[in-house]
């Protein structure tokens, strides 16, 4: 894997203690994932709902179909988790793309 540059955004008070923005704790999370995602080349939640979505499935069906469990899914479509290389090559096969190899993805 490439070097990873990740910003995080924080509020600092007049104290000089820093804090996360209360109206979306998850930022910084959601922003490492998708620097991780861009760096791996993984497929984003919003890419995996339309998969799914063309598909005309729902998604305990979609996972059904893929061998995966419904709450790991339901995560990643929603941004709460990354998937695995091994789950992005199910999407990726699901969409009509081709598995890509491991070995291919490191640097």
């Amino acid at each position: 894997m490439t070097d990873l540059s990740v910003h995080h955004h924080y509020w600092e008070d007049a104290d000089g203690e820093l804090w996360g923005d209360f109206n979306d704790p998850m930022e910084n999370v959601r922003r490492d994932f998708q620097a991780y995602r861009e760096c791996q080349n993984f497929l984003t939640p919003t890419e995996i709902v339309h998969i799914r979505q063309q598909l005309q499935l729902s998604v305990r069906t979609f996972t059904a179909d893929l061998g995966l469990d419904v709450s790991t899914v339901s995560q990643i479509e929603n941004g709460e988790r990354l998937q695995t290389k091994s789950q992005d090559n199910l999407f990726r096969w699901a969409q009509g793309d081709c598995f890509s190899s491991t070995q291919n993805s490191k640097k």
